[in-house]
């Protein structure tokens, strides 16, 4: 079957474009799995460093405590640290709360921080797509209204309004070219 010729090239068939589109599919279903893993990887990243801050923190605490209990020092047959060393319990209590919500608040820090910084790098992936955003809107505002207007009008309107919508369609592709190459010269003049 020979190829339909237009302006001294060949015309793409169906299958090309069809290709084409798989294409764009593959490449956008290789940002999302780079999306999906970068958040992943971020999100493993900022629970383990706050597990270490937690973890570390309460082990400091919990050492400090101990060894500031005389009552251990005794028994050891260590000496016992002076008075002015020793602080009261609620003191203490007081300390231990204080490094918890410290140590909570910079593991949110740390979560919060990679969480934007995931943010950002999927906004950079999605530029594509915001560029695209007014030829989608317009293309979705088409369909919705030719949706309703097939809807509910009678079949033959809805037959009628179906071709005449292809003919633009068709007419608004084959002078898209062109266009675009008027432009492009001129823009380079």
């Amino acid at each position: 079957m020979n190829a339909a010729i237009t302006n001294g090239r060949p015309r793409k068939s169906l299958g090309d474009q069809i290709d084409r589109l798989e294409t764009t599919l593959a490449q956008f279903d290789t940002m999302l799995d780079g999306l999906a893993d970068g958040l992943q990887n971020t999100i493993a990243d900022a629970v383990g460093s706050a597990v270490v801050t937690a973890v570390t923190t309460a082990v400091q605490t919990t050492l400090s405590e101990l060894l500031r209990q005389p009552e251990l020092f005794a028994r050891a047959g260590l000496a016992v640290p002076p008075p002015e060393a020793r602080r009261s319990w609620l003191s203490r209590l007081a300390q231990g709360v204080r490094n918890g919500i410290r140590s909570f608040f910079r593991g949110i820090q740390t979560l919060l921080q990679a969480g934007v910084k995931t943010v950002g790098h999927g906004v950079r992936q999605l530029t594509l797509l915001w560029a695209l955003r007014r030829k989608l809107g317009l293309a979705l505002g088409w369909g919705a209204m030719t949706a309703v207007v097939g809807y509910l009008a009678a079949p033959w309107l809805t037959a009628a309004f179906s071709g005449f919508g292809a003919v633009c369609a068709a007419l608004i592709a084959q002078a898209k070219r062109p266009v675009c190459q008027l432009l492009n010269t001129l823009a380079t003049d």
